[in-house]
């Protein structure tokens, strides 16, 4: 009887033994740790391991972006606390909300091929969605856009002294820069916001100053000197939307 319950004992610490080394059933970086030493082990506690391979993100988009957002999009990734981007790619849109109380209904999926360390499993990162670009484009600083809506516009053209309304067709937009698909030649001098001066309170009646005049050059940047007015010119726009 005796040798039986010494049998049992050692089949028990054999097994308290085996059950106390954690083995991870993938290769990787650990992630997270719930455990500590002398706490109850619970179902909701455990060791996250980071494998090597792809990420999902999960980004929130709303619902009037959505038209814009499908399969196959650049995106680019950065941790927080960190300041490197990390490419990924839409994979995929779901269509229906996680939950019923969701402002955002749509939650698209974003793979990141190759995610670094600070990409653990459950961190909070930011993603641009690059949504439409354009090669060789006529650009102009978003700033110089006013009244945007569906895709139009209208800016000051400087004419002379003096300036005009000259209504604009908007193409991509992102990077601070417009696309302007109709409405201005590369060349063109438009006026933009003076960013120096303070935005206006309900104890102001005067709008944002327009500072001094610049010279465009290609891809539309102002000329030196700080001027208020910039032009439009040739260069690369993209548009993108962002998600956090």
């Amino acid at each position: 009887m005796a040798i039986l319950q010494d049998q049992a004992a050692v089949t028990q610490a054999r097994s308290d033994l085996a059950g106390a080394t954690l083995k991870a059933p993938i290769s990787g970086t650990v992630g997270r740790i719930d455990l500590a030493v002398g706490q109850a082990s619970t179902a909701s506690t455990g060791v996250v391991i980071v494998g090597s391979g792809a990420a999902d993100v999960t980004v929130d988009v709303p619902l009037a972006d959505m038209g814009m957002v499908h399969a196959g999009l650049a995106a680019a990734v950065t941790p927080a606390g960190d300041v490197a981007v990390v490419p990924g790619t839409v994979d995929n849109v779901t269509l229906l909300p996680a939950s019923s109380n969701a402002t955002t209904p749509s939650y698209p999926a974003v793979i990141v091929p190759s995610p670094t360390r600070s990409m653990a499993s459950g961190s909070v990162v930011s993603v641009a969605i690059t949504v439409g670009q354009a090669a060789d484009a006529v650009r102009v600083p978003v700033s110089a856009l006013s009244g945007v809506q569906s895709g139009s516009a209208v800016v000051q053209l400087l004419a002379g002294t003096g300036t005009k309304a000259q209504a604009v067709t908007v193409g991509a937009v992102g990077g601070g820069f417009a696309q302007v698909l109709t409405g201005l030649q590369p060349g063109d001098r438009v006026v933009l916001a003076d960013t120096t001066a303070p935005l206006p309170t309900n104890q102001t009646t005067g709008l944002r100053g327009l500072g001094g005049g610049g010279f465009a050059g290609r891809g539309g940047a102002a000329g030196t000197g700080g001027a208020g007015a910039g032009g439009a010119g040739r260069g690369a726009a993209t548009g993108g939307t962002a998600g956090g």
